[in-house]
């Protein structure tokens, strides 16, 4: 078990806790390595994919499923997005951030310890407050609902499974009252735990 994956709902600081797992381990992690290579390989704006790679709405996933041709490119980048994330995987032991990594090493028989994060609204807003430089309320709210909907629609479209539901992880981690570093550290631990089974 040579890899780590990592889902999150939006706000529980994904991008640090995985710097930090990586950091922690002596590994990589791949996150925006992962676009800044599929905007290379596709010629599409890195820009562009880096706010819309990773969502889709559920609308978008009714009309996909009635109207599949009109969503091709969206299919066409995710499947160029698993290429790299095997590309990635074969160069040894690493930490994936979203991405559906998880079923994507899966199909592939790859061996992942898959974490998911998650936190209670409240704790989740302040940090998708200061992310989108607001105050926590209203905005902040409509962007974290917003951001969660479109993961799950987008995990449960690529992967075929339930986003945030535990049969799919090793390990399912609440970050309330938890910094970053503890979050990671917990993760650390218990992959290791895993790994000496």
């Amino acid at each position: 078990m040579q890899y780590i994956t990592i889902s999150r709902e939006y706000g529980c600081e994904g991008r640090a806790v995985g710097l930090e797992v990586a950091r922690l381990l002596g590994v990589t992690l791949y996150d925006r390595d992962i676009i800044r290579e599929t905007a290379k390989v596709s010629g599409v704006d890195y820009e562009y994919l880096e706010k819309e790679a990773e969502r889709l709405t559920r609308s978008e996933s009714i009309i996909r499923s009635i109207t599949p041709m009109l969503y091709e490119e969206k299919d066409t980048l995710f499947d160029m997005q698993r290429d790299i994330i095997l590309s990635f995987a074969k160069k040894g032991p690493c930490v994936f951030l979203g991405r559906c990594a998880d079923e994507i090493l899966f199909e592939k028989g790859y061996d992942a310890f898959n974490v998911f994060l998650s936190g209670s609204e409240y704790v989740r807003m302040q940090s998708v407050a200061k992310k989108i430089g607001k105050e926590p309320g209203d905005a902040a709210y409509k962007e974290l609902r917003k951001v969660d909907a479109q993961r799950k629609a987008y995990y449960t479209r690529f992967s075929g499974r339930k986003w945030g539901d535990y049969g799919n992880y090793d390990l399912m981690l609440r970050i309330d009252g938890l910094t970053p570093e503890e979050t990671a550290k917990l993760i650390v631990d218990a992959y290791r735990l895993k790994i000496k089974d």
